[in-house]
């Protein structure tokens, strides 16, 4: 999904999808001036794809390892918002979160030190993080199921944009009518935002 503004792109994609575009940058099949020229930020979560993750993951921070909460581990891990990143936690810079809970598995980046910013942590790991590719800063989401509906189809040449929301579409319909539940309620999240409300990426 891409978000424009006033000069340079928002890029919002699955773990997967980046690895695709910085293949074809690596490979002389992407435009790398124009990368680099017109896009502002990339926000990536690792979507179902742990393999993707990993291989992600180490593309961006080489030392990095993924490892594999599962949801009792996730109950009782405490969280970490970051304290050195002002400007993007705004008001939340800096809590401690003492119950984590989380019914699905959770995936925890460590050894991401070099160029990487922890943004949120839990115990021995990562949550999110801030990471630069060629220069264009990249936030990295570990959650494996925020996404209720992914159009990262439409970038891959699977869907088109009006068969894209369509399905969005239905979904909407769906959960207005009680046949599914957002991941928020599936997974009993009360969620909050550790950044400002509006665009401050």
């Amino acid at each position: 999904m891409l978000a424009s503004g006033s000069c340079k792109t928002r890029l919002l994609c699955s773990a997967r999808e980046l690895l695709q575009i910085i293949h074809d940058l690596e490979n002389g099949l992407g435009d790398n001036e124009r990368w680099t020229n017109n896009v502002h930020s990339v926000f990536v979560y690792s979507g179902d794809d742990l393999n993707a993750l990993q291989e992600l993951a180490k593309s961006l921070v080489p030392e990095a390892e993924v490892t594999v909460l599962g949801p009792g581990d996730a109950e009782t891990a405490e969280c970490r918002v970051s304290n050195e990143f002002d400007d993007f936690c705004g008001v939340m810079a800096g809590i401690n979160v003492n119950r984590f809970i989380f019914n699905a598995d959770v995936y925890l980046l460590s050894n991401t030190n070099g160029n990487s910013i922890p943004i949120i942590s839990s115990g021995a790991g990562v949550l999110f993080l801030k990471v630069e590719y060629q220069g264009v800063p990249v936030f990295l989401s570990t959650f494996n199921d925020i996404i209720d509906i992914d159009t990262g189809n439409i970038i891959e040449g699977k869907e088109t944009i009006e068969q894209a929301g369509e399905r969005i579409f239905e979904h909407v319909i769906k959960v207005a009518s009680g046949e599914i539940e957002v991941s928020a309620v599936r997974h009993g999240q009360d969620d909050f935002i550790p950044w400002k409300r509006g665009v401050s990426l």
